[in-house]
């Protein structure tokens, strides 16, 4: 297939996304129709296999991967500490508001665009739609334990080979950690919209409890 008529596919299925986007978007069950993700998983597909990696291609690439990681390592030592103050505080007999807590710690990938003045901008188009399904899956973890969180930093696990837009010969020796796996593979996110990431946000975001029973 030419380029052209590729790029033609491509650009009519962002549309028709976009489309189903503007008109579904206030559903919650959007997010879950078959028809959405069929359509995403179409895109993704064209869009990866047409990919040609190349050494520049590669060296951003792993940049990401590697802020990415190194952002969820920050995190993992912040909410180590927090955990651990927050713990403390539920041991105290005169503690007398934390009843319990939940700890959640996340990621998020952004496309940041600027308008001529340096602004930033929102973001439209297929990235909109991109960025609202990293919302409820993406790259949070850890919840109450840290254990739950240990597929990110188990760097015996390589993902490269888990998936499919990542099993090639230009990062056969490079460790993909599981936050690409999640955004290629759960979010729908290709090659060329994950090497359009500009920014990272690493959130650790606590709930406190204070429960009042027996009314």
């Amino acid at each position: 297939m030419e380029r052209n008529e590729e790029s033609d596919r491509i650009e009519e299925l962002d549309k028709k996304i976009l489309k189903f986007y503007s008109k579904n978007n206030q559903h919650h069950w959007a997010w879950h129709s078959k028809e959405l993700k069929e359509m995403l998983f179409e895109r993704r597909k064209h869009l990866d296999d047409s990919f040609v990696w190349t050494p520049e291609a590669v060296q951003r690439f792993v940049m990401i991967n590697d802020k990415i990681q190194d952002c969820f390592d920050k995190l993992l030592v912040e909410q180590i500490q927090v955990h651990s103050n927050l713990t403390k505080r539920l041991a105290d007999k005169d503690e007398k508001f934390l009843n319990d807590f939940n700890l959640d710690v996340r990621v998020v990938p952004f496309v940041v665009s600027l308008d001529e003045k340096g602004d930033e901008m929102e973001n439209d188009g297929i990235f909109e739609v991109l960025f609202e399904l990293v919302k409820p899956i993406s790259l949070k973890f850890i919840g109450a334990g840290i254990e739950s969180g240990e597929i990110y930093f188990d760097r015996s696990l390589n993902w490269n080979i888990a998936t499919p837009a990542f099993r090639c010969k230009e990062l056969e020796n490079v460790y993909i950690g599981y936050h690409l796996h999640e955004l290629s593979d759960h979010c729908y996110w290709a090659i060329t919209d994950i090497l359009c990431i500009n920014e990272i946000w690493g959130e650790v975001v606590i709930e406190y409890q204070h429960f009042v029973e027996n009314i």
